[in-house]
């Protein structure tokens, strides 16, 4: 974990798992079949998703929370 971007590990698992950073916030918003997954410095994270629902997660949740909710909303 870094001080800049304490959820690199959870950003490193997304682009594993097919996602794409943005042109401008490559390691902060991450997007892949119309959900985007958005990390904030101090590492809390929202997901939104296709249909338009958003699901925020504190800084404590685990990355494999994040994942998971992140990959279902691409399947659902």
């Amino acid at each position: 974990m870094t001080d800049w971007n304490p959820r690199l590990d959870l950003v490193e698992a997304m682009e594993g798992a097919g996602w794409i950073g943005d042109a401008d916030l490559p390691l902060s918003i991450l997007r892949k079949d119309g959900a985007t997954l958005g990390v904030t410095g101090e590492g809390d994270v929202s997901l939104t998703g296709p249909g338009g629902w958003t699901a925020t997660f504190p800084t404590d949740a685990p990355n494999v929370v994040i994942v998971a909710a992140a990959l279902a909303a691409c399947t659902a």
